[in-house]
């Protein structure tokens, strides 16, 4: 009995340990966004703030960082609706319609998924580049496609390929279309491996850097992430302004996944109840 407890014990504290690891970076993000100057520079560093301050939210909007937060929005969005798009139809047709070499080609993408972007980023540059469209959404949309969409099909393969084929067969036997059966039936049964595929890949987007800094140069199209990276010159750090900028960077995040359990929640419940 004794025995069983030490291990309870031993597993409740690497838990804890594994928390306060993961929270402590976040935490101390948020504490050096409301620090003065002083608080920062003081050794040894502290939890502590002696005078709370907003400044550093007022620096990191005079710098318009809220321009680089609407373009990260703006190619989130956009590019996670556009590899939704294109994934979830050709997920389906390799889970219910494979084809010689559909295995083979699944492997493919998920090798082109494991390319180090910075192999890609200069084909990527050079590409847009011709086709005149550094500095746009457009070139940021594209270019996370290459990795957005590998992992989407590939999450979402292996759920439509759980999904029962007996209701699409009965909705077939019962005259609806191929086209109105995967509308009515499969995507309302997929909710759940849908939003999930959708909230990684908006996740990917909104904190991809190395594309974003090597294909854009201005606030026309420069995203959160490169925008925060500017706080560091080469005579200074501005330590302050960066938390803030970071601390404005992950509430849209966190706020995102809250909005989409809801539809988690939703696709589990449709779910049983079609079933």
């Amino acid at each position: 009995m004794k025995h069983s407890t030490w291990i309870q014990s031993a597993r409740y504290g690497a838990l804890a340990t594994v928390v306060v690891l993961t929270l402590f970076p976040i935490l101390w993000i948020l504490l050096t966004a409301f620090k003065g100057q002083k608080d920062i520079s003081k050794v040894p560093p502290s939890l502590f703030i002696d005078a709370p301050t907003f400044d550093n939210f007022i620096q990191a909007i005079e710098a318009q960082f809220t321009t680089a937060l609407s373009n990260s929005l703006v190619v989130g969005i956009g590019s996670t609706f556009v590899a939704m798009v294109l994934s979830v139809p050709a997920a389906y047709a390799f889970a219910r319609h494979p084809f010689p070499g559909s295995r083979t080609l699944l492997l493919l993408m998920l090798i082109v998924r494991m390319v180090p972007g910075i192999a890609l980023v200069i084909p990527f540059f050079k590409m847009m580049d011709t086709l005149g469209l550094l500095n746009n959404y457009t070139a940021l949309i594209i270019s996370y496609l290459s990795f957005q969409i590998p992992f989407a099909v590939w999450l979402l393969e292996g759920f439509f390929r759980s999904l029962p084929r007996e209701m699409e067969e009965s909705a077939l036997v019962d005259g609806c279309s191929r086209f109105r059966a995967f509308r009515s039936i499969v995507l309302p049964l997929a909710a759940v491996g849908l939003a999930t595929a959708a909230i990684f890949c908006f996740i990917m987007s909104w904190n991809e850097f190395l594309y974003a800094v090597t294909l854009t140069r201005t606030l026309d199209a420069k995203t959160g992430p490169v925008a925060i990276a500017e706080a560091v010159t080469s005579y200074q750090i501005f330590w302050g302004r960066m938390a803030a900028s970071a601390t404005m960077y992950i509430l849209p995040v966190i706020l995102f996944n809250i909005f989409f359990q809801r539809f988690i929640v939703r696709g589990l419940t449709l779910g049983a109840v079609k079933g």
